[in-house]
């Protein structure tokens, strides 16, 4: 089977602009509307990828998944969901205060929702972006409500410089916002299930605030003085043998990778790698098929693919996502 690309689902969001076309280079519908997300690969009840190239063109990938997914996956669990969804945001706009629950308790909202663990990965930053995850130390939920109910959560959470090529990993339950300035790769569990806290004093154009989900937000949280969402910070070397990042947790792994010289090396037993290009351009080789690969794309690569291959034309950037406990 070989390497499978999607059509992006774009999502036009308040916080948006248009970065996926002038960086990304997706197409957008309508430049004069605010595109904040670009869903590259989602297989859930209420969204879906379609596929662009190859013999399964047109499918979505929940059909692939039905018919196929021990190719895809590795596994003989045919009908299994897929694993991650993938995204780019452009945030030129502070994004809501919001949390995402665990595995148990995003259950009791819908049967089929997981919880929402997820990375970031910095692509762009104008000068002084700004994260927000965790709360300073020493912080209660009784301060938590009455922040939110006077405006000022902002006062109590953590604060981050973000710049080009960080990672920062967020575990479910934590409370978290990503900053004007920013455009982000992200990956996470298949869920879209989130509480808003805050919204920052946003009023629509009706002059009305959007619903805040504080007593889902407090009861999914973790506080967590401890917590430091940088892990790792800036990539410190260029090599096809060696990630120059890696984020591990119980849900992904990812890997990332930069080099302008030899080639990186896929050769895996029975594995799904889902590859996101985050600079620069190379061919993507996989048996007898081969594949043009640039910024912005995203490349679903089948476990039943033992071997496959990226060489750069340009000095090249690539996230590798997988599952957990598997060397890139």
């Amino acid at each position: 089977m070989e390497p499978i690309l999607f059509h992006p689902i774009l999502q036009t969001r308040r916080w948006g602009g248009d970065k996926l076309a002038t960086q990304l280079g997706k197409t957008l519908p309508n430049r004069d509307e605010p595109f904040g997300e670009s869903w590259e690969i989602v297989d859930r009840h209420d969204q879906q990828s379609k596929i662009a190239n190859g013999a399964h063109a047109g499918k979505t990938i929940r059909e692939l998944m039905e018919s196929s997914s021990g190719e895809i996956l590795g596994t003989k669990e045919e009908g299994a969901q897929f694993p991650f969804l993938i995204k780019f945001l452009d945030c030129q706009d502070d994004l809501s205060v919001q949390v995402h629950p665990n595995d148990e308790q995003a259950k009791t909202y819908h049967p089929s929702e997981t919880g929402k663990t997820e990375a970031w990965i910095i692509l762009d930053a104008d000068p002084g972006s700004l994260l927000y995850a965790g709360f300073k130390p020493g912080t209660t939920p009784d301060q938590i409500r009455t922040a939110i109910q006077e405006n000022r959560l902002q006062d109590l959470l953590k604060t981050y410089s973000a710049q080009l090529g960080d990672c920062f990993f967020i575990p479910a339950g934590t409370v978290h916002a990503i900053g004007a300035g920013l455009v982000v790769a992200e990956i996470q569990q298949p869920s879209d299930l989130t509480f808003r806290l805050y919204d920052w004093g946003f009023l629509d154009k009706n002059g009305n605030p959007r619903q805040l989900h504080v007593d889902d937000g407090l009861a999914s949280m973790v506080i967590d003085e401890d917590f430091d969402p940088r892990f790792p910070s800036r990539p410190d070397h260029d090599s096809a043998t060696e990630p120059a990042q890696s984020i591990t947790s119980p849900y992904f792994q990812i890997d990332v990778f930069q080099f302008s010289e030899d080639t990186l090396q896929l050769d895996h037993e029975e594995h799904c790698y889902v590859l996101m290009v985050l600079g620069g351009s190379g061919t993507l080789r996989s048996g007898d098929h081969t594949a043009q690969i640039e910024l912005g794309q995203t490349w679903l690569l089948p476990a039943c693919n033992k071997s496959l291959s990226i060489t750069p034309s340009s000095p090249l950037k690539v996230a590798l996502v997988h599952e957990p406990g598997i060397s890139s």
